[in-house]
Parts: C-alpha cells; sequence; structure tokens
C-alpha cells in the first residue's frame, strides 16, 4: 500500500511539475502542439480526443449528426421591406477594399483586341465615377496568371520572359511582359504581380503542368537561378516605371500550393493527404522573398496565395522556422493572400458553414488566435489580400445574370458586417474578382464582368450586369452612414449607404442564393428612408440592376443569342450594357434633409439612388 501512495504521490508531483512548467514557459501552448504533432502516435491520439469533444459538444446542443444546416436567405419569401439610414450618424470613413479583377494570363487577358477593350470600358469608368485618386476609383487592380510561363504552343499563355538558346545561355526577353503592365499602368490600374509559373527551361518535372492553361507547376530545378530571375523582374520594373510607383503594387508568390492534386509536387496518394508540399512552397517563398527585397527593398511580397488555409503555416515559417536562404536570415512577409468563393452566409462562426465569410473567418483566426505571441501580434498588422473570389455557382450562366450583381453588393456588405462583429483585422485590404480573361469570350461560355461577341468591324466586348455593379459600387464613397433600422446582415435584402460632401448615395441588393434563376415576375416592395441630410434641395437619379435595366444578357438572348452581330444589333445591345436609369432623375426639396422613397425590386436585384446637392 505504501508502494502505491509513493507512486501516486509521483505522479501528482510529475503532474504540478508538469502543469507550473506549462504555465511559466513563454508560448508553452505553441510549443506543447507541435510537441504532438511532431508524435505520430500522440497527434493520432489527439485528434480522436477532440472529434469526442466535438461530437458530445453537439450533443449538448441538440445538434443531430449530419444534420443539414438551414439554406442561406431564410426570409427570401419576404415581400415587404424597410430601410433606413441616418446621415447624421457616420460610421467610419470608407477604405476601399473592392475594385480589383483577376485574369487566367497577363498576356491572352489583357494583349488580346477584347482584353484591351475592357480596359478601356474599367478606365472609362473610372472617369465617370470622377474619383480624386487611386483608392477612390471602381477599378484598381489587375492580377494574373503565367507571368513567368513559357509563350510557345500549345501553351501560349505566358511572358515568355525566361529563354534558353541552343548554347544552353539564359537571356531575358521583357518585350511582352513590357506592353502588359505599359497597358495596366497606362490606363491607370496597378497590377497584383504573381511570380509565378515555372519556365518551361527551370522547371525541375517537365510535365508537371496544370490541367488548363497548360502552364509548368513544379518547382524550379535550380533555386539561385529562380532567384536571379525574380530579382531580374523587380530591377526591370523598378527601372521601367520608378520605384515610386512600383512600392504601391503588390508581388504574390505563386498560387495555390497547398492544393496537392492540381498544384506544386503531386502527392502519389491524394485522398490520404490532399494538401500541397508546403515546405517545398517554403522554400520558394525564401528564395522569392530575398531575391526580391535585395533588387528593391521597398517592394511589397506576400503570400501564400493558397485554396485553403496555411496562412498561420507561412507566418510560423516566417517567423519561427528555419529558412532556406542566406544562412536563415529573416524573410519578410508584407502581406498574408488566399482564396474564397461560394455563398455570402452569415453564420461564419459555424464550423460546418461555408462560403466566403466563413473562409474569411476560419483562415484569419487560425493566425489571430494563433498559440504563439508573436504571431499573433504579426496578424494583426499583417494586411490580408483576398485574391480570387467569386459566386461560383454550379453553371457559369449565372454569372451573365443579374445575381452576380446583387452577389458583389452583398459581399461588400458582408465584409463590413463581418469586421464589425469580429474586429477590423477581418477585413480584407483588397479583394479581386475572379476572373475576366473568360468574360472578354461570348455569353453563357464563362464567368466575368463582360462578354465578347464578333461585330461588323471584329471583336465587341459588352458589360455583363456585374461590370455594372462595380460602377455602382463606385459612387460608395466618404463616410458611411449608419443603418437605424432594417435587418441584420444575412437577409435577402438590406443596403450600404454614404455621404460624400454633396452627395449621398444608397445601394440597395435583394440577393436570394436559393433562386439564381432570376424570375422576372418576382419582386419585392421596398420603403427607402435617408434622415438627417446636410442638403434640403437635391436631384435624385435612380439606377437599377435588374432583368430589364443595365442587363446586355437579356437584351442579347432576346436577340436570338447570336453569336455574331449586326450592326443594328450591336447598337441595340451597346445601348442595353450601360448602368441604366430605372427612371428620368427628379428634384426634391426637404425641410427636414429627408429622402424617402418606395419602390420595387426584383428577386436578385440592385438599386442605387444618387442624391446630389442643389443651391
Amino acid at each position: 500500500m505504501a508502494l502505491i501512495r509513493r507512486i501516486v504521490l509521483g505522479f501528482l508531483l510529475l503532474a504540478v511539475l508538469a502543469g507550473a512548467a506549462y504555465l511559466m514557459v513563454p508560448n508553452s501552448r505553441y510549443h506543447l502542439k507541435r510537441f504532438v504533432k511532431g508524435n505520430e502516435w500522440l497527434y493520432g491520439l489527439s485528434r480522436s480526443v477532440l472529434q469526442i469533444k466535438y461530437n458530445l459538444a453537439a450533443w449538448v446542443k441538440g445538434e443531430e449528426k449530419g444534420r443539414r444546416h438551414p439554406a442561406p436567405d431564410l426570409d427570401s419569401d419576404r415581400r415587404e421591406w424597410r430601410l433606413v439610414f441616418d446621415a447624421s450618424r457616420p460610421t467610419g470613413r470608407i477604405e476601399r477594399f473592392w475594385g480589383s479583377i483577376g485574369f487566367e494570363s497577363f498576356k491572352s487577358g489583357l494583349l488580346s483586341g477584347a482584353g484591351r477593350q475592357l480596359l478601356e470600358l474599367m478606365r472609362d469608368t473610372n472617369e465617370r465615377v470622377g474619383a480624386a485618386g487611386f483608392s477612390e476609383r471602381a477599378f484598381r487592380y489587375i492580377r494574373g496568371h503565367n507571368l513567368y510561363s513559357n509563350g510557345q504552343p500549345p501553351w501560349g499563355e505566358g511572358c515568355d520572359i525566361y529563354q534558353v538558346d541552343e548554347r544552353g545561355r539564359v537571356h531575358y526577353n521583357w518585350e511582352i511582359a513590357d506592353k502588359v503592365f505599359d497597358l495596366i499602368v497606362q490606363n491607370g490600374f496597378k497590377p497584383i504581380v504573381e511570380f509565378g509559373f515555372m519556365p518551361d527551361a527551370l522547371a525541375s518535372i517537365p510535365e508537371r503542368r496544370q490541367k488548363w492553361g497548360r502552364a509548368n507547376i513544379s518547382p524550379p530545378r535550380d533555386y539561385e537561378e529562380w532567384a536571379r530571375l525574380v530579382a531580374a523582374t523587380v530591377r526591370h520594373l523598378c527601372q521601367r516605371y520608378g520605384v515610386e510607383e512600383v512600392r504601391t503594387w503588390y508581388f504574390e508568390v505563386w498560387n495555390e500550393p497547398d492544393l496537392g492534386y492540381l498544384f506544386w509536387i503531386e502527392n502519389p496518394d491524394p485522398r490520404r493527404q490532399p494538401s500541397g508540399d508546403m515546405q517545398e512552397y517554403f522554400k520558394l517563398y525564401d528564395y522569392t522573398v530575398t531575391a526580391a527585397k535585395s533588387a528593391c527593398p521597398e517592394v511589397r511580397v506576400g503570400g501564400p496565395a493558397t485554396a485553403g488555409g496555411a496562412l498561420d503555416m507561412l507566418l510560423e515559417h516566417v517567423l519561427l522556422g528555419r529558412k532556406a536562404v542566406n544562412g536563415g536570415v529573416p524573410v519578410a512577409v508584407d502581406f498574408l493572400s488566399t482564396h474564397a468563393y461560394g455563398q455570402l452566409r452569415p453564420d461564419w462562426n459555424n464550423r460546418k458553414s461555408k462560403g466566403v465569410l466563413r473562409a474569411i473567418k476560419w483562415k484569419l483566426d487560425r493566425a489571430l488566435k494563433h498559440d504563439h505571441e508573436r504571431i499573433r501580434q504579426i496578424a494583426r498588422r499583417t494586411p490580408l489580400l483576398l485574391t480570387e473570389t467569386g459566386p461560383r455557382s454550379e453553371s457559369h450562366r449565372f454569372n451573365n445574370t443579374r445575381f452576380a450583381a446583387a452577389w458583389l453588393v452583398k459581399l461588400i456588405d458582408g465584409v463590413y458586417a463581418l469586421a464589425e462583429r469580429e474586429g477590423p483585422a477581418y477585413r480584407p485590404r483588397e479583394i479581386v474578382y475572379w476572373g475576366s480573361e473568360q468574360a472578354v469570350r461570348q455569353f453563357e461560355n464563362r464567368k466575368g464582368i463582360a462578354a465578347a461577341l464578333k461585330g461588323p468591324r471584329g471583336t465587341v466586348v459588352y458589360k455583363r450586369p456585374i461590370f455594372n455593379a462595380f460602377e455602382a459600387l463606385g459612387y460608395f464613397s466618404g463616410q458611411r452612414m449608419e443603418l437605424t433600422f432594417g435587418p441584420d446582415f444575412g437577409s435577402a435584402l438590406r443596403g450600404l449607404a454614404s455621404l460624400d460632401g454633396d452627395r449621398a448615395a444608397v445601394l440597395v441588393y435583394h440577393l436570394n442564393e436559393r433562386d439564381r434563376d432570376n424570375a422576372l415576375g418576382d419582386s419585392v416592395q421596398v420603403e427607402l428612408q435617408v434622415d438627417n441630410l446636410p442638403f434640403q434641395k437635391f436631384r435624385v437619379a435612380w439606377y437599377l440592376i435588374d432583368e430589364t435595366h443595365s442587363n446586355v444578357y437579356t437584351a442579347w438572348k432576346s436577340l436570338g443569342k447570336p453569336k455574331r452581330v449586326t450592326r443594328r444589333q450591336h447598337r441595340e445591345l451597346d445601348a442595353r450594357d450601360d448602368l441604366a436609369l430605372a427612371a428620368r432623375p427628379w428634384v426634391e426639396t426637404a425641410a427636414d434633409g429627408r429622402f424617402y422613397k418606395k419602390f420595387k425590386m426584383q428577386n436578385n436585384s440592385v438599386s442605387l439612388f444618387l442624391l446630389k446637392r442643389l443651391q
């Protein structure tokens, strides 16, 4: 019995000492988790225990196993709505985080005739909105793949920078890249430069190619050679456009390296280990950042541009891990980047929820609530770029319709709601809508903000409804108004309002993610009220994006879906693709500074009211 007591007391003493050590050692939780993850048996046991914990928690809360969560927009059948904004109660200065567009390829996306037309339409929209500076423009950043891919058939998607002659000598050809970046800068935009993909002559696995575009997605066979290419690229851009300009761009390391079945080094059994080789990616990251900063210390470089999470993994590597270059010198992470697609559900704290807002919350949580204090501190002040997003429906045809326009406006509202409830660190610095290289193709073919048809004088580009949503959001500037009466975010109908000097803008959206077919007969009654405007006499312009307004897709369908349009058809389509007025502008006088409007909106539509002071 005495022996048993000694053993028990010994175990208790060890437990007390272990507990004391756990409390006294800085970041002990991080070190304990790292130890457990390094032991296969302990890691498997801990995962089993966690699963039991989750099942018990679900049982206590009364959740049935496998129970489906309610579909979003449960109030989408509601027919009457009321929104009240107060212009005297600002909620903060608007810092625009939208207005960036993604292209599958810098080369084919921008240098084609249709691509150039799209950039001109975007530039003209910026001029029409009348933004004072770059940060206020409706369209701002351009992101594209395949900067380093070679451009020879059968691929032809890259800028063909890295070239090797018959004697094995390397030289850089900037001709295509210069045309791309000249076009971006001359039209008033800035690039998000993605360091990728791998030049054919530098690839370690020549046959490792993506399923579209056929670009090589393997690591470099010579990391020093890759570093020289990156440094030469940054030096060339700084020499051509100036350091002051290039330091306002973003440079992103690769694209979705965490997808083992599609990118990077393919895992032989993706069912057991579906993620990519992140350690190999971290090596690439170290060489890329070091090379870019050596050429110009002021450029902004970041990553990991993941499809899944891994933001915390990159911070762990940068701040705590062993570096792969220059004797382990520190490397920078000027921004974090990731991708998210899907629905706009309000239940972003639900582990089983899906969609864009849940993805932002979950990915940032892993960094902002990390076990290591240093990672939490750096994560709080490192901006997030959502460098790919979109509704991603099961059919691309929804991207032609007014559904995508309403989705975009609700995305902006959702990001504001997320940041207001969880904290400002959860608001991305930039959001890139993907993509528009596909968009400058025929209707019903691909998603994006524009579509192209053969016209009497060549290819002609037309704005899809979502393009007009970007323009409508371009008028949303100044100070945000508080919504003093109306539904919480997640309802089918809500709105955004702003006051900017002598102009107020109110955006009202209706989005039904359960019914994206957009039946023409569906409509809801809306009462809109704006109180305490700083002017009593004002002009009202009401713009509408629905089935019959700002919607060239429905006009194209009414013509019989022609792939080649006549001059008459082109004139008709050209007149239907701009942001359209719902009624003739009118003048109102209100001694109390109140604007009131009762109107109808279709299922999945957007209304914009611009109120302009009159003397």
